[in-house]
C-alpha cells in the first residue's frame, strides 16, 4: 500500500516554526508579548502588530448607540474590550466597587455618566480613556476616594459635573477641572457636595 506523506513549502514550514515560542509545537496556546504571532496563533492579550509580534494593548473595538445599564443584571461585562463607543454610556444602580470591564475604552463620542454607584471605590479602569465629547458625570458615588483614572483624559465636550461624592476630597475634583481646562475645556464645572475637608498633596 502506498504511503502519503503532506509536504509542506519551506517558506510556509519556517513560517509555522516561527510562529509562537519556536519550539517543535509552534503554537501550544495563544501567545504572549513580544512573540510573533499569525493567524494560528493569536495574541494572548494585547494585538497582532503589522510586524507580526504580539504586543500589549486593546484591539480597536466599537460598540454603537447609546447604552444605559442600570443594574448589576444588566451586564457591564458585555463592554468589555470595547475602545469606542459612539454614543452615551449611562451607568447607575451598580454594587460593584471598580469599572474594571471599562479598561480597554479610550473614547466616548457622547456623554459619560456614572452615577449612584454607592459602593464604587475606584475608577482606575479608565485610565485609557482620552476623550469624551459630550459631557462627563461622576455624582453619588459615596465610597469613591480618588479620580486616579483619569489622568489620560484630555479632550472633555459638553459639561462637568463631579459632585455630591462624600468621600472624594474637592481639592482633587478642583485639580481636575483645572487640569481640563489648560487642555481647552470651556463647559460648566459642577463640583459641590464632594469632601471639602480632605487634604490634597502638593
Amino acid at each position: 500500500m502506498m504511503s502519503h506523506r503532506l509536504v509542506l513549502p519551506a517558506l510556509l514550514l519556517g513560517l509555522l516554526h516561527a510562529c509562537g515560542s519556536g519550539q517543535d509545537d509552534p503554537c501550544p496556546g495563544a501567545c504572549g508579548a513580544g512573540l510573533e504571532c499569525c493567524p494560528a496563533c493569536p495574541c494572548a492579550t494585547g494585538t497582532c502588530s503589522p510586524e507580526g509580534v504580539c504586543v500589549e494593548g486593546c484591539s480597536p473595538k466599537t460598540l454603537t448607540g447609546d447604552i444605559t445599564i442600570t443594574s448589576d443584571d444588566d451586564r457591564l461585562s458585555d463592554l468589555e474590550g470595547a475602545t469606542v463607543i459612539e454614543g452615551s454610556l449611562h451607568l447607575s444602580g451598580l454594587t460593584r466597587t471598580d469599572l474594571a470591564p471599562l479598561e480597554c475604552l479610550e473614547e466616548v463620542r457622547g456623554g459619560l455618566h456614572v452615577g449612584f454607584l454607592e459602593s464604587l471605590e475606584t475608577i482606575s479602569a479608565l485610565n485609557r480613556l482620552v476623550r469624551v465629547d459630550d459631557g462627563l458625570g461622576i455624582y453619588h458615588c459615596y465610597a469613591l476616594h480618588h479620580l486616579d483614572g483619569l489622568e489620560s483624559l484630555t479632550t472633555l465636550g459638553g459639561n462637568l459635573d463631579i459632585s455630591f461624592n462624600s468621600s472624594l476630597p474637592l481639592c482633587e475634583v478642583e485639580a481636575f477641572v483645572a487640569r481640563l481646562r489648560e487642555n481647552g475645556f470651556t463647559g460648566n464645572a459642577e463640583t459641590s457636595f464632594n469632601d471639602e475637608t480632605a487634604t490634597c498633596d502638593e
